[in-house]
């Protein structure tokens, strides 16, 4: 492990940029933080280097084209972007610090475990997804118009983060150290596992698919255990939790994809909504309730999908901006 300290300055600067643009692998990335921890300043050179980065962005190749396998980034400004990787050197400082757990969001720090309690939130807008690294080097994607929200006592052995909107996590294994996922509708508690937790406040629906591991959903005093390949879904109306094999429409997001075997128009709306940015009314409910099949997978923009609905239900659009308008 030590032989990853022995790296220049100038070896690390190159590796932050390439941190910052996303394009680093695990190998050089845990290069990159064993200098942080050993080096006298480390912190310091990193925040430096990021201003640096900051000043003179410009994305790689790789970078843009991840940003162009998602229809809802190809709005997305430089900007965002800069301030979705800012939330980034929080992780490294994060899993490179062994006293201080720095978390860096809205422009500020967050001081020692000692500290009066504060809390780090991070958001993805409307039309984007945003991902941060937690410092117990937990993985956390957003998608479009959710928020995550830790304290700065979050820790190695207490580990809680609050949910709202839809994330997927890779949680970090830590022996005896369980992770809790709290929404409005149930709390998912794993000790290192991949899964998809869904709770919109929107949504009529809080949902857990798993991928890898187990989690426990703890509902009304009751736990539900988790499979692979299973999916947790809680009725907000009848206050039902049931579980069932998942769809390929609880992860498809990540991905950059909408696919839905059998969907009304009105539980398509907010999906069409939070990845394009828009805001959707649908005049009749009947027309809300119509049933579909939509597959969105090759970055399509919102009039493509705005014309595929016209085709498909024989119904009118229009459009002003942001607003739009679904009529019989």
């Amino acid at each position: 492990m030590h032989n990853n300290i022995y790296i220049t300055a100038e070896e690390a600067r190159q590796l932050a940029h390439s941190y910052f643009d996303g394009t680093i692998s695990d190998d050089d990335e845990q290069r990159l933080t064993a200098y942080v921890t050993h080096t006298p300043d480390g912190t310091t050179q990193l925040h430096a280097w990021e201003q640096e980065w900051l000043s003179a962005y410009t994305p790689s190749p790789a970078t843009e084209a991840a940003y162009q396998q998602m229809a809802s980034r190809v709005s997305a400004t430089a900007t965002r972007r800069r301030r979705l990787h800012t939330w980034r050197i929080a992780a490294i400082v994060a899993c490179a610090a062994s006293l201080i757990a720095f978390v860096f969001g809205i422009g500020t720090y967050i001081g020692r475990l000692t500290a009066p309690e504060q809390y780090f939130t991070c958001s993805a807008p409307y039309g984007s997804t945003a991902t941060t690294l937690l410092p117990d080097g937990s993985r956390v994607t957003l998608n479009a118009g959710s928020t995550l929200r830790y304290s700065s006592r979050f820790s190695t052995t207490q580990r809680r983060v609050e949910l709202q909107g839809e994330g997927y996590f890779d949680v970090a294994h830590r022996d005896g150290a369980r992770f809790t996922v709290h929404t409005d509708g149930y709390d998912v508690e794993v000790r290192g596992t991949k899964f998809y937790v869904s709770a919109y406040a929107a949504d009529n629906y809080v949902t857990t698919t798993l991928l890898k591991g187990s989690v426990a959903i703890n509902y009304a005093d009751s736990c539900y255990m988790l499979k692979p390949g299973e999916r947790a879904s809680l009725n907000r109306l009848t206050h039902e939790l049931q579980c069932s094999c998942a769809t390929k429409t609880s992860t498809g997001w990540k991905q950059g994809n909408i696919d839905c075997d059998d969907i009304s128009l009105g539980e398509l709306r907010p999906i069409i909504e939070r990845r394009y940015n828009v805001s959707i009314r649908i005049a009749d409910s009947r027309l809300a309730a119509r049933r579909l099949y939509i597959s969105l997978v090759n970055n399509e923009t919102i009039d493509e999908v705005l014309a595929a609905l016209k085709r498909t239900l024989d119904v009118k659009v229009k459009r002003n901006g942001h607003n739009i308008v679904i009529e019989p």
